[in-house]
């Protein structure tokens, strides 16, 4: 008698054949050194990590990949002499790349987003950031049903953005890159030169306490509470320049204008202003940069959260990035069998309503994620 495919092996194996078919044809962006770079991959089916893996080209990465294709994959921001030794000590490590990551839903102002999660076991829905326990049932078998929102994605990218603006202005970076993280963050990544790999942790941490202003009195610096002074110019150096550059922006002042505190008052109390003095500040996620060890996503491969590449963004579009199913490489629309109710959502740009049990035909940018996390099955 044959066995009965389970709804969840038929699912995975559905998984697998779009990794290999995306995999097959796909761009990646590889540093020139890629034979002194540890490879690591998170397979389809365990939490854990396949760790100091090394390839010595393209071609080899691949025919790997096409083997094993993994829901996540990344290579070390590090270089190394031996990446394939297991042991750190022994690895030879010659340098690391400066990396730097801003998580939308660790922003201040996006730590309360609402974001749709819903229990599988008992079906109920929630908004909320990052919720691990569901409100009704008390199962721990929850799951997030659509990205961070647009307006928090927004904040990220201009988070990006004036992060870039400061490694160039005020760190000398001649090209900085920009990378959506495939799920719910910006990656940034000065080129860097053979002193830039050569800093260490402490180095790193010192660069980001200047850009996230930590111990600074930027009050102070920026002048505030001496009323005749001049409010900083964006031309000038440093914090004064960036704290200026967040106020003439705010108030559209033309640049190359002056304006003294006192005047200012007129159109914002103190504590507003105060506000947009601290908004010059970037939040990023210091442990990414700190640790010269760190494993980075390879630009063009697929993020298994959400089942979206990494890619390179022009900075023009980031003040106005969303997550929309034209990101997805998976175009054609899935039969599913949903294993939970979701009615009247726009989730990635798609406005949805489907019942759990029934069967439906949704997008593949969607059916991807929800196939992954058991919101539905390939029917």
């Amino acid at each position: 008698m044959l066995r009965r495919e389970h709804p969840r092996e038929k699912s995975i194996g559905w998984i697998k054949k779009k990794l290999i078919e995306y995999y097959s044809s796909n761009v990646f962006e590889l540093p020139d050194n890629l034979s002194s770079r540890e490879f690591a991959v998170q397979p389809l089916t365990t939490q854990s990590y396949i760790r100091h893996l090394s390839f010595k080209s393209e071609r080899e990465l691949r025919d790997y990949i096409l083997k094993n294709p993994p829901l996540h994959l990344y290579y070390s921001s590090a270089l190394y002499l031996f990446p394939e030794v297991r042991e750190m000590e022994s690895k030879g490590y010659i340098g690391s790349e400066l990396i730097f990551d801003i998580d939308v839903d660790e922003l201040s102002s996006c730590r309360l987003m609402e974001q749709l999660h819903v229990c599988l076991d008992c079906g109920h829905l929630m908004y909320g950031n990052k919720i691990k326990k569901c409100l009704k049932c008390g199962s721990q078998n929850v799951v997030e049903a659509s990205p961070v929102s647009d307006e928090c994605m927004k904040k990220g990218g201009e988070a990006a953005l004036m992060l870039a603006r400061i490694l160039r202005k005020d760190f000398g970076f001649d090209e900085v890159r920009i990378y959506f993280s495939g799920n719910r963050g910006f990656h940034v990544r000065p080129l860097c030169d053979d002193e830039c790999l050569k800093l260490n942790g402490e180095e790193r941490r010192e660069i980001v306490d200047y850009i996230k202003g930590v111990g600074l009195d930027l009050d102070k610096i920026a002048g505030f509470g001496k009323k005749e002074w001049l409010v900083p110019s964006p031309d000038e150096p440093g914090w004064r320049g960036r704290i200026g550059e967040a106020i003439y922006n705010k108030f559209g002042i033309k640049y190359g204008e002056r304006i003294t505190w006192s005047e200012l008052q007129k159109k914002a109390d103190v504590q507003e202003l105060k506000s947009y003095i601290s908004s010059a500040t970037v939040e990023i996620d210091e442990k990414v940069t700190v640790d010269v060890h760190r494993l980075i996503r390879i630009p063009g491969s697929i993020n298994g959260k959400l089942g979206l590449p990494v890619i390179k963004l022009n900075e023009a579009d980031l003040s106005n990035f969303s997550i929309r199913c034209e990101l997805s490489p998976f175009k054609e629309k899935v039969k599913v069998k949903m294993n939970v109710t979701i009615t009247d959502k726009t989730i990635m740009g798609v406005k949805m309503s489907v019942y759990k049990g029934e069967e439906e035909e949704i997008p593949g940018c969607l059916a991807f994620p929800f196939i992954l996390k058991g919101l539905a099955d390939v029917s």
